[in-house]
């Protein structure tokens, strides 16, 4: 197997991956998720254009060869060429849009490791602008507790009990938001499923 084949397959691999990965494992940092989405989307050009090469190399040697002319080759070896590149571009440009399309949702505020009052509000960030919105808090009976958030666009925010008032300093609870799922009314045993859910947070309280 040659060089550009397996630049191909291996760039079309981790671009995969990329994607798939964030929504098996949601903890995952985001950065290394685009990352990984450029190196794969990279690989993939790059094979595609060593293809288009080798390909217009070897005709060239054979023109060289034969004394023929390009003319005498006709145009198909380059529409082949061509043809290389364009899929390249179309990779790109459907695995990007993907990526800047597809539901997002993250907590801005609080910070993981942040230390909280007992009532404290969280907001962030979601895309599609307007989605419906609930955030989850993990608290001491080992539930996760629901709360409707109030978007505004792209941006959300919701008021939240971490705890109950005379937990004691320094213990720590989970956060995550989640973006369309179907309302949830009380306490669950695991979270729901939805459109897109962000990383978890730790929080501690004051």
């Amino acid at each position: 197997m040659d060089t550009g084949t397996v630049l191909a397959i291996l760039g079309l691999g981790i671009t995969i991956m990329a994607i798939v990965v964030p929504q098996l494992f949601p903890a995952i940092p985001r950065l290394v998720n685009w990352v990984g989405f450029i190196i794969g989307v990279s690989l993939t050009a790059a094979g595609c254009i060593v293809l288009a090469t080798r390909f217009l190399a070897v005709y060239a040697v054979r023109i060289v060869a034969s004394n023929a002319t390009v003319a005498d080759l006709g145009h198909w070896p380059f529409a082949v060429a061509m043809f290389a590149i364009i899929i390249a571009a179309v990779i790109i440009a459907q695995y990007a849009t993907h990526f800047l399309t597809s539901p997002l949702i993250e907590i801005v505020t609080p910070t993981k490791g942040s230390a909280v009052e007992w009532s404290t509000t969280i907001s962030g960030l979601v895309r599609p602008a307007d989605s419906f919105v609930q955030v989850f808090i993990l608290s001491g009976d080992d539930k996760w507790w629901p709360y409707e958030a109030i978007v505004n666009g792209a941006a959300w925010t919701v008021k939240c009990d971490i705890g109950n008032e005379t937990v004691p300093p320094g213990r720590s609870y989970k956060i995550v938001a989640i973006s369309g799922a179907k309302k949830v009314r009380t306490a669950q045993a695991r979270l729901p499923r939805g459109e897109s859910r962000s990383r978890t947070i730790t929080v501690t309280r004051k």
